[in-house]
């Protein structure tokens, strides 16, 4: 459903109409901060690390329950 045909009159309830004399204040936008290359690699090694700290969690949990089987 497309919004472009809708004007302002149609939704009474909108805050524009209730408060015509209020100016409205824009929403934020804001940049997208780059990473440096050094962030970068830091991030990529800790992904590399919670990776093997996962399999090695997955191997436990499997050695305890086969132990307990």
């Amino acid at each position: 459903m497309s919004d472009d045909g809708i004007q302002l009159e149609d939704h009474p309830s909108t805050w524009t109409t209730r408060n015509p004399d209020k100016p409205v204040i824009q929403s934020r936008v804001h940049a997208k901060k780059s990473l440096t290359a050094m962030k970068h690699e830091a991030g990529i090694v800790l992904h590399k690390k919670l990776d093997e700290f996962n399999i090695e969690h997955d191997e436990f949990i499997e050695k305890v329950a086969n132990e307990e089987a």
